[in-house]
């Protein structure tokens, strides 16, 4: 396990955050194609070598090009928002690393200064070593960081706004399993309700109530297709004590009920 600093320098001495590269794929979609509805156990990174990608994510809507980094979160929810009119190329990254991706570069198109040979040839060994079996934990982590230490170098990072989303996208992450309002969020922080919820859909794209809803529907579906848990255990786990509406929550978003979702896909 490689250890690190909050600054964009490593050292393995002293160490505030940790990574674990986890997965690495590759996509060569040559024919139109739509990127399916799944949930992140894991934070990811997408990093798209060629084309335009097209993602709907906890509800906003993305386009990254070539050349782009994208930081996803875990417990989001990401599908395809349209068809690719054109083949396109990326690689994914799975991995867990509390305090490695500061919040404020999540869910954010990231173009890194320079020639792009140098992520791609990253990308690429860190894809042989995972395929061909070759992977060392050390290598690959070092790998990946050096990614990211440039992302957080990037001169489009949101730098006048980084403390305060970083703190608001961690309390709701933290409080995602309890019930969470956007008042309560803005009074903890310290931040007037209307100034907080600008920066935030001027930085992520969706508002923070949106952001808040599409996450604990993620978890709902997941924990619906992946655990024998009832739905009344389901609805607990997400902040909700009334069972009832929860099942008014999840239809209003899915169209259906909790149970019907759970019999129709697995």
């Amino acid at each position: 396990m490689i250890h690190l600093t909050n600054s964009p320098t490593y050292d393995k001495q002293s160490a505030s955050g940790s990574l674990e590269v986890c997965d690495v794929t590759f996509t060569d979609a040559r024919d139109d194609r739509i990127y399916f509805e799944r949930f992140l156990s894991s934070d990811e990174m997408i990093y798209l070598r060629r084309g335009e990608l097209c993602l709907r994510v906890n509800g906003a809507s993305h386009t990254l090009r070539r050349g782009t980094f994208f930081f996803l979160r875990r417990f989001a929810t990401v599908s395809g928002e349209k068809l690719s009119e054109s083949p396109c190329e990326f690689y994914t990254v799975a991995y867990n690393g509390e305090g490695i991706v500061p919040s404020s570069l999540a869910f954010r198109e990231i173009t890194l200064t320079g020639s792009p040979l140098f992520a791609e040839e990253i990308m690429k060994r860190l894809l042989d070593a995972k395929r061909f079996g070759e992977a060392d934990e050390n290598e690959m982590n070092a790998l990946f960081l050096a990614l990211t230490l440039e992302a957080r170098r990037a001169p489009d990072s949101g730098v006048s706004v980084v403390p305060l989303m970083e703190r608001t996208i961690r309390m709701i992450d933290d409080n995602i399993h309890s019930i969470l309002t956007v008042d309560e969020v803005s009074e903890k922080l310290g931040y007037n309700r209307d100034y907080l919820s600008k920066q935030f859909l001027a930085c992520y794209g969706v508002t923070i109530k949106k952001y808040m809803d599409q996450k604990k529907l993620g978890i709902a579906k997941h924990l619906l297709l992946n655990s024998k848990m009832s739905v009344e255990q389901i609805a607990r786990s997400i902040g909700f004590d009334d069972t009832e509406h929860f099942c008014k929550f999840f239809r209003y978003h899915e169209k259906l009920s909790p149970n019907r979702y759970r019999k129709n896909n697995t």
